[in-house]
């Protein structure tokens, strides 16, 4: 069977771009194509969460794009006219990640980021990005997916127009749909999008804002009323802010009224800001060359399945929901790096041959079903979360109005004023608990008792190389992924434990002599990664010891270890539940754990690695693929 290309990549928004970068790292051939024949100069997605921060970094580009935003400072709420309460964020220390704040930037930014570092990791000889072009007539079967790719317009007909206005009709493996709420991937799959429209429209304006002195810089503000607005300065060197406004109208509204709602102009937005936000005379700022001014109605859906045997969907075409909580971009990316390491095992395994016998197929459709079975439940929670916040915030009935109104004013004070609960509230946006413990991929090991668990994302923490001067400071998942090249491998880390887990030996001799055990058990570990945990369809297993001291480490130097990273302040082996006896994680691509355990089972983990894949044979040999259609 002959292909034109593994993957074909619909929409080039950031989830698709994303994915494409993920696959491209792995050697995937790709075609992404997206019906708008160019990028969108709207800033659209603004909220870039510590999840997205550190997923785009593992290809180098999480620094680069807060180097292009604004970082978040807090947020003001505001109550008819009345300081009710503030949100602080930058007192807040999340020191499991190196982006510990939220982060305001234009999805242009993103999209420009990772479209320029894709088309150089693609080379001069790719297509690029193919715009614009549409799919149509996809038909799978069971070793790959036929479609045709129309370059240029369609007429009412289903003609190509326009200049290029060329039909392609060609083969690939899988196809990934990143084409938005109208998916067409979704359609051809025949896939419910489950959900409902929200009754309330909402007006959208980017402008630059002036007459504002009172206002700090970098801090979001929300006016509640009658009706809601919210002002996001993602732009703030060049006094750019998004407001976005719900004003509800009476039944009796007249069509004037109606009509400024639907086609909202500046003057609209600042009369209604000077309603909600209770400004008058010269105290009133001054909104002025709009950049963006639009009407919208949003929905809240979830697909109901995110895979359908050869085509898959990710980002909006999966998902959509209410901008609360600034979610919907970041999950987007999370969807790419969660499927675009599995389709890359899958379409190395059928590229290598391995995947024609019903073992290994049975391993690499587990594997990539994963998908749908880990991020899946992330939409629906999603859903329901960014679903109750918005309700709550944009209610029309005058009783929920009054009943919000009072609790904000009165409770919130009371809610954030203690900077463990601004912790609970942010760390429940940022994604850094996004977790798949039910994933039938992942696991622990016989007693473990620890925090981290399979499916959990890897915490991160201050490391120092072995060797390197104490005031080198980097993060341990940059120490992995470096900037991209260790995103194709697993990640084995080898926990030393702390000094003091030794301390309950008799003596220093009997405390000598276990160190030097648990070194020599490490070693040998470390050494026999690369042969024992052999990933099929990765690069590598890639070790890496985490010392709890310096003196630690130096033993492993002795012995001519490399990768030995100290863990700075012992913070990781406390945060992984290593403090009391050595152990292990095993990261996947994607940053999540896969297998945690205690460093006496570390041997056991080969054998569960291949009943896992056996019982996947199992179950996939043992189904028809009528089934899977």
């Amino acid at each position: 069977m002959s292909y034109d290309i593994d993957v074909l990549i619909v929409g080039a928004g950031p989830t698709g771009l994303m994915l494409a970068t993920e696959l491209t790292a792995f050697g995937v051939s790709l075609r992404i194509v997206d019906k708008a024949p160019v990028r969108s100069d709207k800033s659209r997605a603004i909220v870039v969460q510590s999840r997205g921060l550190e997923l785009l970094e593992r290809h180098g580009l999480g620094r680069a794009l807060v180097a292009r935003g604004t970082l978040g400072e807090g947020i003001d709420i505001h109550v008819r006219g009345r300081r009710a309460a503030s949100l602080n964020m930058r007192d807040l220390d999340f020191k499991d990640t190196a982006f510990s704040d939220t982060l305001l930037a234009s999805q242009t930014d993103t999209e420009d980021l990772l479209e320029t570092h894709l088309l150089a990791k693609l080379g001069p000889g790719h297509r690029g990005i193919e715009r614009p072009a549409t799919i149509r007539s996809i038909v799978a079967d069971e070793d790959g997916v036929n479609f045709e790719l129309v370059h240029g317009t369609e007429d009412d007909e289903g003609g190509a127009q326009g200049a290029q206005g060329t039909t392609e009709k060609l083969r690939c493996r899988y196809v990934v749909g990143c084409d938005g709420a109208h998916s067409s991937v979704r359609h051809a799959a025949d896939i419910a999008f489950e959900g409902d429209a929200y009754e309330q429209s909402f007006m959208l304006c980017d402008a630059h804002i002036r007459n504002w002195p009172g206002r700090t810089p970098g801090r979001a503000q929300m006016f509640w009323d009658k009706g809601f607005m919210a002002l996001l300065p993602y732009a703030e060197a060049k006094g750019i802010v998004r407001l976005i406004a719900c004003h509800p109208l009476p039944a009796d509204a007249s069509a004037e009224a109606r009509a400024q709602q639907e086609q909202p102009t500046l003057e609209t937005f600042q009369r209604f800001f000077a309603d909600t936000a209770h400004f008058h005379g010269d105290d009133m700022p001054q909104l002025c060359d709009p950049i963006w001014v639009t009407a919208f109605r949003l929905h809240h859906r979830v697909a109901a399945a995110y895979r359908s045997g050869r085509l898959l969907l990710a980002g909006d075409a999966a998902h959509i929901h209410s901008p609360a909580g600034g979610q919907g971009m970041n999950t987007g990316l999370g969807d790419a790096a969660n499927l675009g390491w599995k389709l890359a095992v899958a379409v190395r395994a059928a590229r290598s041959g391995r995947a024609t016998t019903a073992g290994t197929l049975g391993q690499t459709d587990a594997l990539l079903s994963s998908y749908n079975a880990e991020r899946r439940p992330v939409g629906v929670t999603l859903l329901k979360t960014t679903d109750t916040m918005f309700v709550a915030a944009t209610t029309a009935t005058p009783f929920y109005v009054w009943l919000r109104n009072n609790v904000v004013r009165w409770i919130a004070p009371l809610v954030l004023c203690a900077r463990r609960r601004r912790e609970h509230i942010i760390g429940s946006m940022n994604q850094l608990r996004v977790r798949y413990r039910r994933s039938p991929v992942v696991g622990v090991s016989p007693g473990w008792t620890g925090v981290v668990r399979g499916g959990d994302r890897a915490p991160d923490g201050k490391v120092v190389a072995a060797g390197a001067a104490t005031d080198d400071v980097s993060h341990l998942l940059e120490h992995l992924w470096q900037g991209g090249r260790g995103i194709t491998s697993y990640h084995l880390l080898l926990f030393t434990g702390t000094p003091s887990s030794s301390s309950w030996f008799s003596s220093a001799a009997s405390r000598a002599a276990a160190a030097s055990a648990t070194t020599k058990a490490l070693v040998t570990a470390a050494e026999n990664a690369a042969r024992t945990l052999v990933p099929a369809g990765l690069d590598a297993t890639v070790a890496h010891i985490v010392a709890g001291s310096s003196a630690q480490a130096q033993a492993f130097v002795e012995q001519e270890q490399r990768n030995v990273l100290i863990d700075k302040d012992a913070y990781l082996h406390g945060r992984y539940g290593f403090g009391r006896r050595p152990g292990y994680a095993l990261v996947r691509p994607d940053g999540h754990v896969e297998h945690v355990g205690w460093l006496t089972s570390l041997s056991e983990l080969p054998a569960w690695m291949d009943d896992r894949d056996a019982a996947a044979a199992a179950t996939k040999s043992s189904r028809s693929w009528w089934k899977w259609w």
